[in-house]
């Protein structure tokens, strides 16, 4: 026991205080335990959340104790957002995506400049009506054969080979038609026709690169939440391009007619603009998500923090409440344990008294602080190398009656008032108190005159009462209260008090009883209880006796026998009657009986020598 540093708490305290108190302690060892548990799945909480976002934000405040502990959180919950901070990735993002190339489907000539063309109104030389018809319909073949025609016998026709009388006459007036004004630009007509047919697959070779932007497009939109359903496929407008071809055919079968063009090439085109400008901004956007990716991610991060704490705070509901239950009944105890403690006794009062009395009678190295709590002063001179590890009975008795007489005190508010007081003292002694015998003795004897000088004032008390069975404590207050004395007898089954006439010996009574029952041991419980006690006080004297320079009965194991082990070690003359007795038969507490005699005769031969004579016991050898 460490006096020096730990102290030992005495004096006989409120009861429900006490159990206040110690439930208290043993609540406020629950409430560490849980708490420990609860910081541990904050911890891991916060792990957890570092390790899914990979984030060094200081996130303390969200996931903490004090939202675990909360009865209520409204904080954010939505697994969703694990999701979307995985998508987003982590380090540097690269944009896999790029945008649409709007010159690709785009005219590769000027709509006004045909539009121009088109509504101009162009007439074709002076020719022949059968004629004319017949170059509107075979330019392209009367081209090739003016070029065979000029290059073979010009009487004849270059394809049928027949005579062909005027030959050259007819020839200049195709060759003047195909290189008039007319023609050429009927030529150009056919030019465009054959552009729009360009500019079809021109767009159409579009398309598959649109459908690749939008796979890629997909998981990007996805990521950081970008809306993907206005993206528009592309697809031709081949209606439009009909009515642009057909506008030419047109033209070019009748260039006399002026036909307007423009707006329907504008509008084939931008058909196939709006899908590319439509699908741009949304590849924009993602651009954009993406340049912004590093506050996209703090700020999925922080609603990732107040998601992990809510998560927390959902799944630990029970132990949440073990806490909020603990702590309850902490404040609960807490504020029983300040109403007991108001009526609790003045503690300066009884630490004055307490540490005042100790000193008077010697024993001033022990004090008590104002919770009544034990200590051991050390000073350099004083040596405490012999003290042992525990405070010896005759000191916790000598402690004992200080603090009953210091509580007592603290008690009144006038000394006049301890004549109300009747004092009992139940076997203030024992047979391990030799050593402090004496100090025992005159604090009780002397108590009205210690009391007076420490409080400066007389005191009396109203009457002293001593109940003791030993014979040295007995003798000594019979010389100062010899007409007080008195001794309680048992005759034909009733207990009387009578005149102490003589000293008793209890030592040979208690030697006496044992060998009665030895000769003729009873199943009565009363008389097995009497003689378990009777064995308990018979080996505290015979250990005394061994080591008569100390009080303490340290080695008191049965002195090497089964029997009394088990009574030493389990039963005290205190309460014996309130524990189960370990020797249930009258055989064995006989064995019990015969341990004690055989200890006596090894040990004590001279005793044993006038046992055996004086109560015919004889033991076997």
């Amino acid at each position: 026991m460490d006096l020096q540093n730990s102290g030992v708490l005495i004096g006989e305290s409120n009861i429900e205080l006490e159990k206040a108190r110690s439930a208290k302690g043993s609540l406020t060892e629950q409430l560490e335990i849980k708490m420990a548990e609860a910081e541990r799945i904050v911890e891991a909480t916060r792990r957890n959340y570092k390790d899914t976002t990979e984030s060094n934000a200081n996130i303390d405040a969200t996931i903490s104790r004090a939202v675990f502990l909360a009865s209520s959180c409204e904080l954010q919950h939505d697994k969703g957002l694990l999701t979307k901070r995985k998508r987003l990735g982590f380090g540097k993002p690269d944009s896999p995506i790029s945008k649409l190339d709007e010159q690709q489907i785009k005219l590769r000539f000027d709509p006004e400049t045909i539009d121009q063309k088109c509504a101009e109104s162009v007439y074709p030389p002076e020719v022949d009506p059968q004629t004319a018809e017949l170059l509107k319909s075979y330019t392209e073949f009367f081209s090739k054969g003016v070029k065979v025609f000029e290059a073979a016998e010009k009487a004849i026709c270059p394809f049928c080979r027949r005579d062909w009388p005027n030959a050259d006459n007819i020839i200049d007036a195709y060759r003047a038609y195909l290189e008039s004004t007319y023609n050429e630009k009927r030529a150009d007509i056919t030019v465009l026709i054959n552009r729009i047919e360009q500019y079809k697959n021109q767009v159409e070779s579009q398309i598959p690169i649109v459908e690749s932007a939008l796979r890629v497009a997909v998981p990007e939109a996805r990521k950081y939440d970008v809306d993907l359903s206005r993206w528009m496929p592309l697809e031709y407008d081949l209606a439009g391009h009909n009515t642009v071809v057909g506008l030419l055919t047109e033209k070019y079968n009748n260039m006399e007619h002026s036909v307007s063009i423009g707006s329907e090439l504008l509008s084939l085109q931008q058909t196939h603009l709006d899908v590319f400008k439509n699908n741009n901004q949304i590849i924009s956007r993602i651009e954009e998500e993406i340049k912004s990716i590093s506050a996209r991610r703090k700020s999925l991060n922080r609603d990732l923090a107040e998601h992990f704490a809510k998560q927390m705070w959902i799944d630990n509901k029970s132990l949440r409440e073990t806490i909020q239950q603990i702590q309850r009944l902490i404040g609960e105890n807490t504020n029983k344990i300040e109403e007991l403690e108001k009526q609790s006794p003045q503690q300066d009062v009884v630490k004055g008294v307490f540490n005042d009395l100790l000193s008077f009678i010697g024993l001033g190295e022990y004090f008590i602080d104002e919770n009544r709590r034990l200590f051991l002063r050390i000073d350099k001179e004083y040596d405490i190398s012999s003290e042992g590890n525990r405070l010896s009975s005759a000191q916790r008795k000598i402690l004992s009656l200080c603090y009953f007489f210091a509580e007592i005190v603290s008690e009144i508010d006038n000394v006049k008032r301890l004549k109300n007081y009747i004092l009992v003292f139940d076997d203030p002694v024992d047979s391990a108190d030799y050593v402090y015998f004496h100090s025992i003795a005159a604090v009780i004897e002397k108590a009205e005159s210690i009391l007076s000088k420490i409080l400066q004032n007389d005191v009396r008390f109203g009457q002293f009462f001593v109940l003791t069975h030993n014979s040295l404590l007995h003798d000594r207050l019979a010389c100062t209260w010899k007409d007080f004395s008195r001794s309680i007898r048992k005759e034909n089954g009733v207990t009387v008090i009578c005149p102490a006439e003589k000293t008793i010996n209890n030592y040979s009574e208690y030697i006496g009883a044992i060998c009665r029952y030895y000769q003729n041991p009873a199943a009565q419980k009363t008389q097995m209880i009497y003689i378990g006690n009777v064995i308990r006080r018979v080996l505290e004297i015979l250990a005394s006796f061994e080591s008569l320079g100390s009080n303490s009965i340290q080695s008191l194991d049965g002195m090497g026998k089964a029997k009394l082990a088990l009574l030493a070690n389990h039963l005290s003359h205190e309460s014996f009657s309130k524990v189960l007795n370990p020797l249930s038969s009258p055989e064995e507490l006989r064995d019990a009986c015969r341990e004690v005699l055989e200890v006596i005769r090894e040990r004590h031969s001279s005793q044993y020598d006038t046992i055996k004579d004086r109560f015919g016991i004889e033991l076997p050898t």
